[in-house]
């Protein structure tokens, strides 16, 4: 026989289980891209946290040939547009 202590021998230890069975979990559903829309990044949680495209506004963006030329002509006809 084992060794009861006094809480035992009132009231004996019952058989292990777990308090609730374990919940199976589903996978969620994949959210919505809409077109035009740029990619995010969660953190661990799955919480939005910042957008992976770079920030053009109030600071320097670096940019390629094509991309320069364009943006040149852009602010040129803006300038002789008068806006």
């Amino acid at each position: 026989m084992a060794v009861q202590n006094a809480f035992e021998m009132v009231r004996p230890r019952g058989v292990d289980v777990p308090s609730a069975a374990p919940v199976e979990r589903k996978p969620g559903r994949e959210p919505i891209h809409l077109p035009g829309s740029i990619p995010r990044v969660l953190d661990r949680k799955g919480c939005l946290n910042a957008p992976l495209a770079p920030r053009v506004y109030g600071s320097i963006s670096v940019e390629g040939r094509a991309a320069g030329d364009a943006s040149v002509l852009k602010r040129q006809a803006i300038v002789k547009g008068g806006l």
